[in-house]
């Protein structure tokens, strides 16, 4: 039981420090979520373009309301694509960037120590303590 409890305050302090890093960033993280919702609703719009080209389109044989509808089911393909991997570069910067943050930290607290505690610490105790 405190093993588990003690499991749960060690992830509680890790999601704190790492929300910490996180903030500076917090409006990319909304670009990022705006972009998933973009993705989203491309994705949703093909069954319905689907469903108006077989039930609109084909059963009337009206060959260009098909067309015009082949050419934006393409476009939200490929409109789709591009959110995507622009919120994939958006979150990957952001991470990098937390990551480069969080070295640079535990790299300063390394460096502020005396030599001589440096040698009688193992490299875990350096960078939890």
């Amino acid at each position: 039981m405190t093993n588990n409890r003690s499991a749960a305050l060690n992830i509680g302090n890790v999601g704190r420090l790492l929300m910490r890093f996180a903030k500076p960033s917090r409006y990319l993280f909304l670009l990022a979520g705006v972009l998933r919702l973009t993705a989203t609703l491309l994705d949703l719009l093909r069954p319905y373009l689907l469903k108006v080209a077989i039930d609109d389109a084909v059963m009337q044989g009206d060959m260009m309301s098909l067309y015009h509808i082949i050419g934006i089911y393409f476009a939200s393909l490929i409109g789709s694509g591009i959110v995507i991997y622009a919120q994939t570069m958006v979150l990957q910067h952001v991470g990098q960037k937390i990551i480069h943050q969080m070295r640079e930290r535990v790299l300063k607290r390394i460096l502020s120590e005396p030599y001589d505690s440096l040698q009688r610490k193992s490299v875990g105790a350096m960078l939890t303590n």
